[in-house]
């Protein structure tokens, strides 16, 4: 049998433990101490036997003044989650969730909770408490929310349309506008009736591939204008910006896109097209071409009828005002820089003719008109006017002059006597034989 240990190695013995027991109880001590988490010993009636440093910073309290209030000095008692999380930790014996908090001063804060009920060596009950401040992630959550809220209320009254999509051609999201725009009451009508957007959204089906492999290839988002096709087969013209979006590994995951209805834009660019030929059209058969003056920045804008007067290629641009000299005749640009003058400063509006001479060296006779356009002050802002080329015209004219003036010769000279009367006999001309 072995020996037993006598009273001193006894004695011994139990000073080892004491003092391996001692140094645990440091070691614990030290890890709950530099806990950043508030860490506490209690009882499930709410009495506090210990509480850590974190603890003590947290609540703004010595540990005898948590101990004294006990676990109410802590928590919120209005906090309406909490008769139900001890009620889950009595159940359940443990509970992890977010409760009101509050500091000395009354201060409420977001405290996240773990607690948990367990035994003591002697069997009875304790429980421990864990809280983390969470101000700052309910913080952000909170922001996050307003954030998603804003994206979801951009998302759904946008104007424009946005959809997410597979690359096989189905819809996976899409807002209240691009269901309007696509002839359907609401989205949930598009999930369930579009399988193919190629051959159901697309007039010329094949143009879908093409802007997706245009936008992989670019890896960026493309702008691209196509016809598409509404639930009643009308067609309307669109703006599609589309991109792929990729995962973190950089493989493509389904395409985000925004479509702008231009179908009205179209349409008025068309009008304004038509306009703008009949415009030049018109221009071209009364040989009068139209300009703008910017007066402050010398800056002139030509028609392309003006262009085609003085033989300038419309790339070459309208030349300033001061660059015009070139453009005249002796002695018509003066009387031109006259006329431009009275009409900034006093606002009168002029038509004078001028020699125009062409780039080929050609001089046209044209007529120039002009007037003042004011801004909101009352300052001349520029002038718009036109100018008419009257070159054959004045040929004409100049033909007639001389046919009139060779007739009044050829009846001065004739021996017999010509004479012009009205109705009443009243003698309106008469040829020089007949004073003779």
């Amino acid at each position: 049998m072995p020996n037993k240990p006598t009273y001193d190695e006894l004695e011994r013995q139990n000073i080892k433990l004491k003092q391996q027991n001692d140094s645990l109880k440091r070691y614990y001590r030290s890890v709950v101490d530099n806990s950043m988490d508030a860490m506490l010993l209690t009882a499930p009636g709410g009495d506090v036997f210990f509480v850590n440093q974190a603890a003590c910073d947290l609540f703004q309290m010595t540990e005898q003044e948590i101990i004294d209030g006990g676990r109410m000095a802590l928590l919120d008692e209005e906090d309406d989650r909490l008769p139900k999380a001890l009620e889950e930790r009595e159940r359940t014996g443990k509970f992890v969730g977010e409760l009101n908090c509050k500091k000395r001063d009354g201060t409420i804060f977001p405290g996240e909770i773990s607690s948990s009920i367990f035994k003591d060596t002697e069997g009875q009950p304790l429980t421990s408490l864990i809280i983390r401040d969470v101000t700052e992630r309910t913080k952000m959550e909170d922001a996050l929310r307003d954030s998603e809220e804003k994206y979801r209320k951009l998302y759904e009254d946008a104007a424009i349309g946005i959809f997410h999509s597979t690359f096989n051609g189905r819809f996976l999201d899409l807002n209240p506008a691009l269901a309007k725009m696509l002839g359907y009451e609401t989205p949930q009508e598009v999930l369930d009736s579009i399988y193919s957007i190629a051959e159901q959204v697309y007039v010329e089906p094949q143009a879908r591939d093409e802007v997706i492999a245009q936008s992989l290839a670019k890896r960026e988002t493309i702008k691209v204008e196509n016809r598409y096709r509404r639930k009643d087969g009308s067609e309307w013209n669109a703006y599609l910006h589309l991109r792929y979006v990729f995962d973190s590994d950089g493989n493509p995951c389904y395409l985000e896109g925004f479509a702008e209805d231009i179908t009205e834009r179209k349409q008025i660019d068309e009008i304004l097209h038509k306009k703008h030929e009949m415009l030049k059209h018109t221009e071209a058969m009364a040989n009068i071409g139209s300009w703008e003056w910017d007066v402050q920045h010398d800056q002139a804008y030509w028609s392309e009828e003006l262009f085609r007067i003085f033989g300038r290629g419309p790339a070459e641009g309208a030349p300033s005002f001061a660059e015009q000299s070139k453009f005249y005749a002796n002695g018509d640009i003066q009387r031109l820089r006259d006329a431009v003058d009275a009409c900034v400063n006093r606002g009168a509006p002029y038509e004078i003719e001028l020699r125009a001479i062409r780039t080929d060296g050609e001089i046209r006779h044209c007529v120039s008109r002009g007037k003042a356009l004011y801004d909101e002050n009352g300052k001349v802002l520029r002038l718009v006017g036109s100018f008419q080329d009257i070159t054959d015209r004045k040929h004409s004219e100049n033909h007639i002059k001389a046919l009139e003036r060779r007739n009044q010769a050829l009846l001065d000279h004739s021996p017999v006597c010509h004479k012009i009367v009205d109705i009443d006999f009243n003698l309106q001309y008469m040829s020089a034989s007949g004073f003779k």
